[in-house]
């Protein structure tokens, strides 16, 4: 089954320049010394703890290397960071009331997390009340820095590509690129990762979709399906979800040949 494979992948990105939401200044409830206390929302158990893990390792670093190079200057004060982490668990319930310590007792600044879409639609009412600015460095879906009246979130922001945005780019890399007239779609139908890369992909490539396969997270066996498409017409598949998924399915497909 030698096709050429397009697989859609979520970029971790560390924090480096958090004083950017202006956090700072003489009332700030965490920066009555020269240090910021920022806090930490990852998943570093459960579905989601290979991306927590390594977000957190990224911003620990980031902070790491901030502060030995003297920190950053504001108003022409220095002040330097201190990170808390708390493990989010990849649990709705766990983030929010995490996100919640966080701000009523931790008094942190500002919040880097959570990892994926509903976490953060979990904890933006929180940071919303609590008045503290939040950037999650990899939830894509579309709306989480609105409101449903169309406005953005004040307090909410995100370092990651909306997922239509990758939807669309992956279709005219498959289109202008690679040439594809006919493709098929894997995608993990459990997250709006998933769904919403497979929407504007759908939506912007000029071929055939000839088919879609959904499949939930944390599934292993893709053999069924692979025999199935195995005769289809197709040049290219397009694989929208996580890596662990994506993996499963390459390795799969380079067995069978």
């Amino acid at each position: 089954m030698k096709k050429i494979v397009i697989v859609g992948a979520a970029f971790i990105v560390a924090i480096g320049g958090i004083v950017a939401f202006g956090v700072v200044n003489k009332s700030s409830k965490a920066s009555t010394s020269n240090v910021i206390k920022i806090g930490g929302v990852f998943d570093t158990s459960g579905d989601a703890s290979s991306y927590g893990k390594a977000e957190q390792d990224g911003a620990n670093f980031a902070i790491k290397q901030i502060n030995a190079n003297g920190g950053v200057k504001v108003n022409g004060k220095s002040y330097k960071f201190n990170i808390i982490n708390k493990d989010a668990k990849t649990d709705n319930t766990e983030t929010a009331s995490v996100t919640s310590s966080l701000i009523n007792k931790e008094k942190v600044s500002a919040i880097v997390g959570p990892v994926i879409t509903s976490g953060v639609q979990a904890a933006v009412p929180v940071a919303t009340q609590g008045k503290t600015p939040m950037i999650s460095p990899t939830a894509g879906a579309d709306n989480i820095t609105l409101q449903k009246n169309g406005n953005v979130q004040p307090y909410v922001f995100r370092a990651q590509y909306k997922n239509s945005f990758m939807g669309t780019k992956m279709a005219q890399f498959a289109t202008e690129t690679l040439k594809a007239k006919n493709i098929v779609i894997f995608q993990d139908n459990s997250s709006d990762y998933g769904t919403g890369i497979t929407s504007a992909f759908k939506k912007d490539f000029k071929g055939n979709v000839v088919y879609v396969e959904s499949y939930q997270e944390g599934t292993k066996d893709f053999q069924a399906v692979l025999t199935e498409i195995k005769d289809k017409k197709f040049d290219a598949i397009a694989i929208n979800g996580y890596y662990t998924e994506g993996g499963a399915i390459l390795k799969q497909m380079r067995d069978m040949g």
